[in-house]
């Protein structure tokens, strides 16, 4: 049985892939800062504190042949790219050094990190080959930590792939896709009728099925993979499946796009603008030639399942 030790397990993608990959026949170890964090009776856990470049792995790596290593530092209040940018780099850069150099010398196998596709950019076409161009400080730490991790596997006869999501979204989901939810159920007549833009999305169930595909076919060398759900969808397709899925109805008024962003910008909302209207379409080709790889769900099931396990609380 093969034993994968799994950061960030009590976070919005690790508690959806624990409980799968124990399905999945896996033996899984979970390093938790504090062992008040999460508590499934099947799961090892070993409490690691803070994840810096001082973390003792020693514990948390003992016999385990694989690393899913979810654990970032995510939050900013100021998005500007210098934003507390050693902040990001002692989690996302040196802890994930750490990490790296010390499951290589604990014999471990296979090494799959998360990173996002806020390394490409905040807007445009990407895939594999796309230059990175990433604009705020996670962004720019999440790069700094693929290169770290490809100079560290280099020459050597292990497994390393990076996989770079979009916006995540299931159950439990936060911010801006939750209040876009609320905004749905108030059945208020909504704004985005004239919204077309195309924005690739990835369902918290297609990227644990990616997690766990990359863990049983550890492909040799070091790969960077780009994921989604497969089409790009607009933000009025997006709010049209939340309240399908909700048994709702829902009215988006075709305001001018023009008008929408003025109103955005004076009420400083811009960023938020450009992540409801602006494009962001991933090519994710690569997997499905090199892995074999296909989204077992459909962007509507996703968004159905979402919205079901919502509607449970």
């Amino acid at each position: 049985m093969k034993k994968v030790l799994v950061t960030g397990a009590s976070g919005f993608v690790g508690s959806a892939l624990v409980p799968i990959l124990l399905k999945s026949g896996f033996s899984v170890r979970c390093a938790v800062r504090s062992f008040q964090l999460i508590n499934l009776d099947t799961v090892e856990y070993v409490e690691i504190g803070d994840i810096n470049d001082k973390t003792d792995w020693s514990l948390a790596l003992k016999d385990v042949d694989a690393v899913v290593h979810l654990a970032a530092r995510v939050h900013q209040t100021d998005k500007k790219a210098g934003a507390d940018i050693e902040a990001f780099r002692s989690v996302n850069v040196q802890g994930t050094k750490s990490l790296a150099k010390s499951a290589i010398a604990a014999g471990v196998n296979q090494f799959v990190f998360l990173s996002s596709i806020k390394v490409n950019g905040e807007s445009g076409t990407f895939s594999e080959t796309s230059k990175p161009d990433p604009k705020d400080a996670y962004g720019i730490s999440k790069l700094e930590a693929e290169e770290i991790l490809t100079d560290i596997f280099r020459g050597k006869d292990k497994s390393l792939v990076i996989i770079r999501p979009p916006l995540i979204y299931g159950p439990g989901v936060k911010a801006n896709l939750n209040a876009l939810i609320r905004l749905v159920r108030t059945g208020v007549p909504l704004p985005f009728g004239s919204f077309k833009n195309k924005r690739s999305l990835i369902g918290i169930g297609n990227l644990v099925d990616l997690l766990i595909s990359c863990l049983r076919k550890a492909p040799e060398g070091s790969h960077v993979y780009l994921v989604s759900d497969g089409k790009a969808v607009s933000t009025l397709h997006l709010v049209e499946a939340i309240a399908k899925a909700d048994h709702r109805r829902t009215i988006n008024i075709p305001i001018p796009m023009p008008l929408i962003s003025l109103v955005a910008i004076m009420l400083g909302k811009s960023e938020m603008m450009q992540k409801l209207g602006g494009d962001l379409v991933i090519d994710s080709d690569k997997l499905s030639t090199e892995l074999g790889w296909i989204p077992p769900f459909s962007f509507q099931e996703s968004i159905s399942r979402m919205i079901a396990r919502d509607n449970e609380k």
